[in-house]
């Protein structure tokens, strides 16, 4: 299915009842008691050239919303003013609740850094400034005709650090992608200057790496000025990232 996600978890659950029922021929509604889990923004982890499963879609949601998700075959979420006997065809409900979610990886923090968990990711906040790195989870990625194929998931590395690459510099090629390691993994690497909210520009650097079919990105964005102080830090957090054992 086409991997596009947006606005609030409630604003987007209303259109995707209707476009799922075209992309999948059922009608597939989203629905959560929680309001507060109603109200959080989503996006999509998804590059453009990749079609998710329908699990991996509901996996990044609930990712992003603190959540864990279920198949409901009840009709709790389902108001007629018709009287229907027999279930319902062509209409399949996921709720959404509430989880505590243990991060799948572990970074050794810098002296006065603290980290702050924001769902699909994780803000590293160093003492000298308000932003430092973020470490972002980007969904699971899997193919029908070559499941562990290591050229699908190179293919997946390239594909979202191209499309991030080319967010901060439309000219952007394959070119201007390095091999650079984060821990014992090797990440597609990228870096340019970039306008910010600053009034100038800064430092703008991505890794993009797999763990099997798991794609993370991290980014850095550093003022000039605060090259010496924070990139440092970043460089040994990178070195440190390790992925839990399952």
């Amino acid at each position: 299915m086409k991997g596009s996600i947006g606005y609030s978890f409630r604003q987007f659950a209303n259109m995707f009842l209707v476009s799922s029922r075209l992309q999948l021929g059922t009608g597939v509604g989203l629905m959560t008691p929680d309001q507060e889990i109603a109200k959080i923004p989503l996006l999509s982890p998804f590059p453009a050239s990749y079609r998710p499963t329908l699990r991996e879609f509901l996996d990044s949601i609930a990712l992003q919303t603190y959540s864990k998700w279920k198949y409901d075959p009840s009709s709790r979420y389902f108001k007629s003013e018709i009287d229907h006997k027999g279930p319902f065809e062509g209409l399949a409900i996921f709720e959404f609740t509430k989880t505590k979610r243990e991060k799948p990886f572990e970074v050794k923090l810098a002296k006065g850094w603290k980290a702050n968990d924001e769902g699909t990711w994780v803000m590293y906040v160093p003492p000298s400034f308000r932003v430092g790195m973020d470490i972002y989870e980007m969904g699971t990625y899997s193919s029908d005709k070559t499941p562990t194929d290591p050229k699908f998931f190179d293919k997946i590395r390239q594909d979202v650090s191209l499309e991030w690459a080319q967010k901060m510099n439309p000219k952007a090629t394959l070119k201007d992608l390095q091999i650079k390691p984060v821990g014992k993994f090797q990440a597609l690497y990228f870096e340019a200057m970039i306008p910010s909210i600053f009034k100038k520009d800064v430092k703008w650097r991505q890794w993009v790496f797999m763990d099997g079919n798991q794609c993370y990105f991290i980014v850095s964005t550093i003022l000039p000025e605060l090259e010496d102080k924070i990139y440092p830090d970043v460089e040994q957090m990178l070195k440190s990232f390790k992925v839990k054992k399952k």
